[in-house]
């Protein structure tokens, strides 16, 4: 799964948050469609070496997405928090078919 910066050519670009085919699922998933309410995923270096990328929402983590020591993903779960109910109850199970991607970060 490729990770593409959030903020490439701006200001912010080293902040570590991306967009990625999980995102966008999980945006499209929701009710929750406005561009100022995007799923991100958090990839900085720290994140990466602890194995552990937390999907997030802007002011709050729904979720993490676990790596082995190859980056590929061995486990992602939307966890209980209050944005839990925006989440069809299925929601870790439809995740579940990203199990076994390569985490690729796009280079800006």
């Amino acid at each position: 799964m490729v990770l593409e910066n959030r903020f490439v050519g701006s200001q912010y670009n080293d902040l570590g948050e991306y967009f990625c085919e999980l995102t966008e699922i999980l945006d499209n998933i929701t009710e929750e469609k406005r561009l100022s309410r995007r799923h991100y995923i958090l990839a900085k270096p720290c994140d990466l070496r602890d194995g552990v990328l937390p999907i997030r929402l802007p002011g709050c983590t729904v979720g993490g997405i676990f790596l082995d020591d190859n980056k590929v993903i061995a486990r992602i779960k939307i966890d209980g928090n209050y944005y839990r109910d925006i989440y069809p109850g299925d929601i870790n199970e439809i995740l579940k078919n990203y199990v076994g991607e390569k985490i690729i970060i796009e280079h800006d």
